[in-house]
């Protein structure tokens, strides 16, 4: 289902600000976001109902987390939103909860972390 410009912005900037918390930084690859967590670097594309990921390190992710959402031989951790853009911030707030489990201890935030347009 098409999302709204405004619910697609919504969803955009509530994506950026749990990774500007998580301490996120630029990427250098055709991922915009990266963050260092325990199951090793963690590529991050935010549009605007959705976020991509991938582990650098699959063996790795493979080992930390459960069966389902991990692609176990791309290292790919999608977080595709739902039917509706209630859903899609349900399963961002999804998204928060796992990656929450996943930073190392001491981690920092990023508040000055730059908004990348996305076009969805």
């Amino acid at each position: 289902m098409k999302r709204t410009k405004q619910q697609a912005k919504a969803y955009h900037s509530a994506a950026l600000g749990i990774l500007r918390g998580f301490g996120a930084q630029l990427s250098d690859t055709h991922h915009p976001y990266q963050l260092e967590t325990t199951a090793g670097t963690l590529r991050v594309s935010v549009y605007g109902s959705y976020i991509c990921t991938r582990f650098d390190d699959v063996a790795r992710a493979k080992a930390l987390l459960p069966p389902g959402r991990l692609n176990p031989f791309s290292g790919k951790w999608n977080w595709m939103g739902g039917m509706t853009h209630e859903g899609d911030l349900t399963d961002l707030a999804r998204f928060q909860n796992e990656l929450r489990h996943l930073l190392p201890e001491g981690h920092q935030p990023n508040p000055d972390l730059p908004l990348v347009p996305f076009e969805d």
